[in-house]
Formats: structure tokens, C-alpha cells, sequence
């Protein structure tokens, strides 16, 4: 995945059975920040799909 420009970025992630579903998220930081990663963990009922979009403005400010 890479962002555009002003650092947005959108991903889409279709598990194909149902279960608990892990994500995790890893950004190799730059010059001026330190990398940093995070997870979580959903239960899926069905086969479905996550839209992620981001960054949200206010967040880590």
C-alpha cells in the first residue's frame, strides 16, 4: 500500500471465510518520526469486507 501526497491513504481487506481476523498496520517512519505499528483483532460473522481511510484529521495531533 502507498499514500498519496498529503499522506491519505485507502486499503480494502475481504477475509473469505468468517473467524477472528487480525490486522495489523506497520509504518516505517522517516527522517523525523520513528516507525510505528499497531493491530486488532475483529470477529467476522460472515465473509465481508474493511475499508480503512486515512489518516483522520486531529488524530496524533
Amino acid at each position: 500500500m502507498s499514500t498519496a501526497a498529503d499522506g491519505t491513504f485507502t486499503v480494502t481487506n475481504r477475509p473469505p471465510v468468517g473467524g477472528q481476523v487480525r490486522f495489523t498496520v506497520l509504518w516505517n517512519g522517516n527522517g523525523d518520526f520513528r516507525w510505528s505499528s499497531a493491530s486488532a483483532t475483529a470477529a467476522v460473522r460472515y465473509p465481508s469486507s474493511l475499508t480503512l481511510t486515512g489518516p483522520t484529521p486531529g488524530i496524533g495531533s
